[in-house]
């Protein structure tokens, strides 16, 4: 790579160059990297959303240049003192000043992180878990969802919830967080929370062994659910848990969850987007049929091999033949697979009304009626598909690894995508702006009377900045700055929805009876979803 000389950026201020020189250079640090990454590290600080409480604070999906507008899922604008949980939001962007403190030693990087962690600890309802954003109002941060539709908050007060939401990545993100915090800081409060936290996911698991996407959450919020990585989420993190800690109540939770595989399988094979705790299929919103979907075949799959590899027991082969069978008879042409399946037949596509139709053409918009999901699934079923038997059990004894899966990179969070960004590191630079940040929609216009409006892509109609272009070219300019070589995943790697996300779990070989080797790590969180192309009619809020 060309290195530019430090002179070239003239609007990095004396104290920032004074920080990048008068530390100890980390290893293979690139002066002209560690300029832009100080630069945008101090913007993105500068735009940290406190509200009305003042004590911490966060981010959005997009926010213009000066933080005052922003907005979130299907680009529906948020209120200035709202800030967003669902990924790619607050916890993500603070898991990278964590990191700079790392490389830069910089203790205002750290300060920053240890703000954002205040907002989300003090935004958790007393059991546990985050709804998709954070209210910063007077009495305290308190949790949220905004969603398309919803009346104009400078008409009507927002209705704060206590639920904790599971789908997305909501709370899966800052509970890693919270993980990471303690790592660096040593700080046994952080550490409280987290295991305050994992308790919350358990108890975000049924009595039948699935895990609900909202806690306490009425009809199909209360079901076990495939959709949106739930239930492959809070199994990885489960078993990440047990790693860690070496606590039996961990494993437990996963070897019920791989019962739960067995008892949900449907005739044809297959496995549903949301269950009943009886394992019976259920439905979800009015569009959304109790059928069959490869999407959550595929996971299911990756849970019961990862129970085998764990629990040794055979009984979580048992359905992988079939499961397969069902993805490689399903498929539509091309390898790919319509979202939805009649459980005794073909594709089931319904319209915004809930209305069946024949075509996913003429079925609800806005919505990805056909993808690839089954391809996973197929993969990891083949590869058990010589396996038999029992084996010992694989075991972790207190206090676990506590550096298992610490991974201060924003994508060891959930895999913050590129997407079409380029990763050029010499392009992002001379992309920069002399603040410090880069626009998404650099011929963008600030909307009328300050309100941000939707807009195709996730950035809105106004001057964008993009927290996964953020965190993309931050992680590639610290990488630099610590002298790694570590590769973003490609765009063909990530650039899928989250429900078209594969099932992240890379099992441990299966050991033989002479000797049972420890298993390699096994958490690899899905990619953050990309914001929605366009806003799509309102629906009732996931917290309802």
């Amino acid at each position: 790579m060309k290195r530019t000389p430090l002179a070239a950026f003239a609007a990095l201020s004396a104290f920032a160059a004074f920080l990048c020189t008068a530390a100890p250079p980390a290893r293979g640090e690139d002066a002209a990297a560690a300029a832009a990454a100080r630069k945008a590290l101090d913007h993105y600080a500068s735009i940290m959303r406190k509200g009305e409480w003042g004590k911490g604070g966060g981010w959005n999906w997009t926010m213009s240049p000066d933080g005052k507008l922003g907005t979130g899922e299907a680009v529906y604008p948020v209120p200035e003192d709202v800030i967003l949980v669902q990924p790619p939001g607050t916890a993500n962007v603070a898991v990278v000043f964590l990191r700079a403190y790392t490389v830069f030693k910089n203790p205002k990087d750290l300060e920053v992180a240890k703000l954002a962690a205040e907002a989300l600890i003090a935004g958790s309802p007393p059991d546990g878990g985050w709804n998709c954003e954070l209210w910063l109002g007077a009495e305290g941060p308190k949790g949220v969802h905004l969603y398309p539709g919803q009346p104009d908050w400078t008409k009507k007060p927002p209705n704060p919830s206590s639920h904790g939401v599971l789908d997305d990545n909501t709370s899966f993100a800052p509970i890693e967080f919270l993980y990471d915090i303690w790592q660096v800081t040593g700080d046994e409060r952080y550490h409280k929370e987290w295991l305050h936290q994992m308790d919350f996911l358990l108890k975000c698991q049924l009595p039948g062994g699935g895990f609900c996407q909202v806690h306490g959450g009425g009809g199909y919020h209360g079901a076990a659910t495939f959709n949106d990585g739930v239930m492959r989420g809070a199994f990885n993190m489960v078993l990440q848990a047990y790693q860690r800690t070496g606590d039996p109540k961990f494993i437990a939770s996963v070897k019920k969850c791989g019962d739960f595989m067995i008892k949900a399988q449907q005739p044809c094979g297959g496995y549903g987007a949301q269950h009943a705790d009886s394992g019976a299929l259920s439905s979800a919103r009015k569009f959304e049929p109790p059928g069959v979907t490869p999407d959550g075949t595929s996971d299911a799959i990756g849970i019961l091999a990862t129970c085998y590899d764990w629990a040794g027991d055979p009984k979580y082969l048992a359905p992988l033949q079939k499961a397969v069978s069902f993805l490689e008879k399903s498929q539509i042409g091309g390898g790919k697979w319509a979202r939805y399946y009649h459980p005794n037949g073909g594709p089931w596509y319904r319209s915004i009304d809930g209305k069946d139709v024949s075509s996913a053409s003429q079925a609800k918009p806005g919505y990805t009626w056909q993808g690839e999901w089954g391809r996973a699934g197929i993969s990891k079923g083949k590869a058990y598909a010589g396996r038999s038997g029992s084996h010992p059990p694989h075991t972790v004894a207190p206090p676990g690894n506590p550096k298992f899966g610490f991974n201060l990179r924003s994508g060891g969070i959930d895999g913050a995508s590129p997407g079409k960004y380029p990763q050029d590191v010499a392009a992002m630079i001379s992309a920069q702006s002399p603040e410090g940040y880069w626009l998404a929609t650099p011929g963008g216009k600030a909307p009328a009377k300050g309100k941000a409006k939707g807009g195709k892509g996730g950035a809105g109609n106004y001057r964008a900045l993009n927290t996964i272009q953020w965190l993309t070219y931050v992680d590639k300019l610290l990488d630099v700055c610590a002298g790694t070589t570590t590769p973003l995943p490609t765009d063909e790697e990530t650039e899928e929805p989250a429900e078209e996300t594969p099932p992240a779990t890379t099992p441990p070989p299966t050991p033989t009876p002479a000797k049972t080797p420890a298993p390699p790590p096994v958490w690899a969180p899905p990619p953050i979803p990309a914001p929605t192309p366009a806003p799509e009619p309102a629906e009732e809020p996931a917290e309802e």
